[in-house]
Formats: C-alpha cells, sequence, structure tokens
C-alpha cells in the first residue's frame, strides 16, 4: 500500500512522503532559515502552495506577519497560542505569522510548525522566499 500511495504521489507531484516531516526554507539574499511543519491541514496547505516570495512586515513589536496570496485549508486544526520561533496562520486575516515574542491563545491561530535554525536572522529581513527544502 505504501508503494502505491508514493507512486501516486510521484505522479502527482506530491513531496509529502510517508513518514517523512515537511521542511522548508525561508530565503533572503544569504540568510535562510530551516522550519520543521507540524502534520496539520493547515501546514498541508501551506507546504502544497510552496514556492512563494513574501514581504515580512512587523507587526504590534511581537511578531513579522505577511500577507499569504491563498488561504490555507486549516479545518479540523486546533487553535493555539504564539511561542518565541513558532510559524503561525492567523486564519481571520489570512496571514502568515512569525512569533518573535509570545502572543497569547487567540482563536484561528494555527500553529504551523517550528523555526530549527536561522530564526533570529530572518526575522530582520523584509522580503523572503519560502521553499520546499531539498
Amino acid at each position: 500500500m505504501k508503494a502505491f500511495l508514493a507512486v501516486l504521489m510521484a505522479i502527482f507531484g506530491l513531496n509529502l512522503a510517508l513518514g517523512s516531516e515537511m521542511k522548508i526554507e525561508f530565503v533572503s539574499g544569504n540568510v535562510k532559515a530551516s522550519v520543521v511543519l507540524n502534520d496539520t491541514n493547515a501546514a498541508k496547505s501551506f507546504y502544497e502552495n510552496l514556492p512563494m516570495e513574501l514581504n515580512l512586515k512587523d507587526y504590534v513589536g511581537r511578531e513579522k506577519i505577511a500577507d499569504l496570496p491563498v488561504k490555507l485549508d486549516f479545518q479540523g486544526d486546533p487553535s493555539s497560542d504564539g511561542k518565541i520561533g513558532d510559524l503561525g496562520y492567523f486564519s481571520p486575516w489570512g496571514n502568515l505569522v512569525l512569533f518573535y515574542k509570545p502572543q497569547p491563545y487567540y482563536n484561528g491561530l494555527i500553529k504551523l510548525g517550528k523555526f530549527e535554525s536561522g530564526f533570529e536572522e530572518i526575522i530582520k529581513c523584509e522580503k523572503v522566499l519560502i521553499k520546499k527544502a531539498e
């Protein structure tokens, strides 16, 4: 069964290998940051829409946000708080969120994943390319 699914995924260009993590990279010039995405509908929806180039802007001195060009499918995903180094999706506005200070729980805030490296550098950037990790 796994082999059959792997063939289907290869045919349709899906990179969600069975049992593997979804890893992405934020790149700006020679600055690079790595993120491991959660196994949620919103994270899968985000991953499937990569690559994308976004402009990051500061919001309330606590987070960087970017307007996504698509709405993510977050049906069934739990809402969350925002911890330092989290990557989130603020569903009411359709924003991608990078938390550099903690934020309390908010209904509609969906955690997409966690930065593994490069977080301190990438939050200083204004324009980023987000792509699937190779």
